[in-house]
């Protein structure tokens, strides 16, 4: 008989445990700008275990009630919203978002962390126009939209601006990396300055080619980003511009020698690089150049 009770017990806290676990709760957060002012009337859409929509007070406070597994999507026109969404659960009931108006919000980093100084960011407008702008140690950076005309602008990262050879080495260091942006309010996906690998390694940096096609090897972008393709730019030793290769991928690329803008029979520096998306956004990898004599 005690064996049955305590049989039925444990049924019944288990029962209990549960509906407890699939039961309602208490969603809750905030929503703040880049100065950690609160947000008044953002609407946040719910789907999943709750859907509707929901608007954060005064104070950017926003609470409901939820079941499961809920999505949370804020919006306001004119914003942009870090991140563009958020998941809570009875477990993790609480997500707080930073919106951005009026600026486009990026950070510099090198694998993923602070650089742990200012850095030089470029910032290409109009048909000619440039402007340099350093970044706090942790690599964060502010453009105003209304500073620049036009509808786009071209951010960029140079990095002998900023780190000598002897630390471009140390960490392992890409020479640019650019971002195309629309302008509009955006947290920009960081321009990370770690190499993750890329570099020519066939031709290597004073070697002589005789002739094409020409069997080129590279050590590829090891990083997690969409529509990763790879190409060859070429300069001549003062710095003209002579052209690039179609794009390709995998680690070995057949060049026949022929350019864009020209040919690549004449000693030339050759400069690898990558362009890929990330968060909607094109970015393009440059790794440092190596100095290929031709010599048929």
């Amino acid at each position: 008989m005690k064996r049955a009770f305590w049989l039925l017990l444990l049924i019944g806290a288990l029962l209990l445990a549960g509906c407890a676990g699939s039961g309602s709760y208490t969603a809750s957060g905030y929503i703040f700008d880049d100065e950690g002012n609160p947000i008044e009337g953002v609407e946040l859409v719910l789907s999943g275990g709750s859907s509707g929509t929901i608007t954060t007070d005064a104070q950017g406070y926003w609470e409901t009630e939820a079941k499961g597994t809920v999505t949370i999507i804020p919006r306001k026109e004119g914003y942009a919203f870090q991140p563009k969404e958020a998941a809570v659960t009875k477990q993790e009931p609480q997500a707080i978002f930073t919106g951005v108006t009026g600026k486009i919000i990026g950070r510099v980093s090198i694998a993923g962390e602070p650089p742990g100084r200012e850095v030089v960011v470029t910032v290409e407008y109009g048909e000619s126009g440039t402007e340099e702008i350093l970044t706090d140690e942790n690599g964060e950076f502010k453009i105003p939209l209304d500073k620049y005309p036009g509808e786009e602008v071209w951010i960029s990262t140079y990095v002998p601006d900023s780190f000598t050879s002897e630390e471009q080495e140390e960490y392992d260091l890409l020479r640019w990396v650019y971002i195309y942006v629309p302008l509009e309010p955006a947290f920009l996906p960081d321009l990370d300055l770690y190499s993750y690998g890329l570099r020519l390694k066939k031709p290597t940096d004073g070697e002589e080619i005789s002739g094409f096609p020409y069997e080129v090897e590279i050590s590829p972008y090891d990083r997690e980003v969409d529509n990763l393709l790879y190409y060859l730019y070429f300069y001549t030793f003062d710095d003209t511009y002579l052209g690039s290769t179609d794009d390709f991928t995998g680690t070995t690329f057949s060049f026949d020698g022929e350019l864009s803008e020209g040919t690549a029979e004449q000693d030339l520096d050759w400069y690898l690089g990558a362009e890929f998306q990330q968060d909607g956004y094109y970015l393009f990898a440059y790794a440092g150049w190596v100095t290929v004599f031709y010599r048929p």
